[in-house]
């Protein structure tokens, strides 16, 4: 058994056994394993730990593990040697439990399939690891209205297939949309205007864990569920102060002359996302949503309409059905069960602007990080 494969099990359970150990720890206990060694070691670490390592050694999805790992050598492969790259990825074979040479034949098939004729295994990560995504695009310049869509659903199947989704929503907003659900099938008015205004405060710390967790997909943040409670409700709590300013800031644009109103809400874009990701204050989240909205606004504002299009149609085109079959009209309206779906579908269309959302920050802030950082 190599060095180096040995030295990736004893970090294992190195981190095992401290599973909550400060990253710099983390780092000590790594080049302790590994001096002699090829610095690329300590850097494959290093990345993996902004994809999230803990879940990487912990999960028992081997393919998800070995694309996770072929990302990272792929991103590294220009600086280091085949060398140095064979210590490391039998390394991470330790670290994320797979058998010795398991790991480095995976990557060694998939860089023999990259090299043949017309096959891109680029394109294929893309599909297969939506972290390929940030590196081919996201920094690549403006995305164009259609690309952050695409990317958008494919963020929107990622979080519909995450746990944490479905937690925040029990969380945040099923009870509302079970009482208006309730509400609507009683033919009642009394809880209208206060339900939709609890609707709406409640999606801010909704939107924001999903945020959370898609930056922690894609940039390699902290999910929200490993997160310390402290931290996530700091995080909650910033975004719900930032998001009711921004949303005053617009409420008194529109009444006093409508355009100031129009004005704030574009500059104010990216106020939730800046809100859940950075720990900065109040003050610092509006200029700084102000600044990035300038590189994209109009393109995600596109996006938006043209994914809210088909929410709309779709709710009058229902609404026309029902009202022209009179005895199914009268069914759907007092049916608890049509009301609260036609609500899981808005939900749905929402998580999808959120994604687009978040897509469009992260597109505005890699841009304007790389041209800030080559002047």
């Amino acid at each position: 058994m190599g060095q180096p494969y040995s030295h990736g099990l004893a970090f294992r359970q190195w981190k095992t056994a401290n599973p909550d150990a400060p990253n710099n720890a983390a780092r000590a206990a790594i080049i302790d394993l590994t001096s002699g060694y090829n610095g690329a070691i300590a850097a494959f670490i290093e990345v993996a730990e902004k994809r999230n390592i803990g879940a990487l050694i912990t999960s028992s999805d081997k393919k998800y593990k070995a694309e996770e790992c072929f990302a990272i050598a792929e991103g590294l492969r220009e600086t280091y040697s085949e060398k140095a790259i064979d210590q490391a990825m039998r390394f991470l074979e330790g670290l994320f439990g797979f058998e010795e040479r398991e790991l480095l034949t995976y990557v060694v098939d998939n860089k023999k399939e990259n090299s043949a004729p017309g096959n891109n295994r680029a394109e294929k990560s893309e599909k297969e690891a939506d972290a390929k995504m940030n590196r081919s695009s996201s920094a690549g310049g403006r995305m164009k209205t259609w690309s952050i869509i695409r990317e958008a659903i494919k963020a929107q199947a990622v979080l519909l297939k995450d746990n944490d989704t479905y937690k925040a929503y029990l969380a945040f907003i099923a009870v509302i949309d079970l009482i208006s659900a309730w509400q609507a099938s009683r033919g009642s008015d009394e809880l209208g205007l206060l339900l939709v205004g609890l609707g709406l405060f409640a999606w801010i710390p909704f939107t924001a864990s999903l945020t959370i967790n898609l930056h922690a997909r894609y940039a390699g943040g902290t999910r929200a569920d490993e997160m310390s409670t402290l931290e996530y409700k700091e995080r909650i709590w910033r975004a719900l102060t930032a998001n009711t300013i921004a949303t005053a800031h617009v409420m008194v644009g529109l009444i006093i002359l409508i355009i100031p109103g129009i004005i704030f809400t574009f500059r104010y874009l990216y106020v939730g996302q800046i809100a859940a990701l950075k720990n900065v204050s109040i003050k610092t989240i509006l200029q700084e949503s102000t600044y990035l909205a300038r590189f994209n606004r109009w393109t995600v504002f596109k996006a938006c309409v043209i994914i809210s299009l088909p929410l709309v149609i779709f709710v009058a085109a229902v609404e026309i059905i029902v009202a022209a079959i009179p005895a199914f009209s009268s069914a759907a309206y007092t049916s608890f069960t049509y009301h609260y779906i036609t609500t899981l579908v808005s939900n749905i269309v929402g998580i999808l602007l959120t994604a687009i959302m978040y897509i469009g920050y992260k597109n505005a802030s890699d841009n304007t990080t790389a041209n800030q950082s080559s002047i």
